[in-house]
């Protein structure tokens, strides 16, 4: 008989050890998700402060070195840059970024101006394109 109380005292404390663990799990979980969230609207928030607006976003892949982007499309103070095929590699002084192909649109106050002196207002696209950014 006392053997089967210590049997069922130990299987309790297995289950209180499981509850406790089950809750703790998903209390993380929900605190991670919740983080991720709030980050990714402060980032938001914080681009469009500074002018920068994400328009289009798809097929991230991250490796111990670069960022690849099959596509990411944004508006900056009016002219559109849309990447596709893009890989982010950080350098030294910067960051350089290869693309398939990248197409500016430019906003319409420039183009409006560059109307005036009758030079061409079509989106610019570059095809297997190298950009390098200088500073932090």
């Amino acid at each position: 008989m006392s053997s089967d109380n210590q049997d069922d005292g130990k299987l309790s404390i297995t289950r209180r050890a499981l509850r406790r663990l089950r809750r703790t799990s998903l209390i993380s979980l929900a605190v991670l998700a919740c983080g991720m969230t709030l980050s990714a609207l402060l980032v938001t928030l914080w681009l469009a402060a500074q002018g920068i607006q994400l328009h289009a976003l798809s097929g991230i892949s991250l490796t111990e070195q670069t960022i690849q982007i099959q596509r990411l499309t944004l508006g900056i103070k009016g002219t559109t840059v849309d990447l596709q095929e893009a890989q982010l590699a950080r350098q030294k002084n910067g960051w350089q970024i290869d693309a398939e192909k990248v197409t500016l649109s430019l906003s319409v106050p420039i183009k409006a101006q560059m109307a005036e002196l009758q030079l061409s207002t079509e989106p610019v696209i570059l095809q297997q394109a190298q950009l390098t950014t200088q500073g932090p």
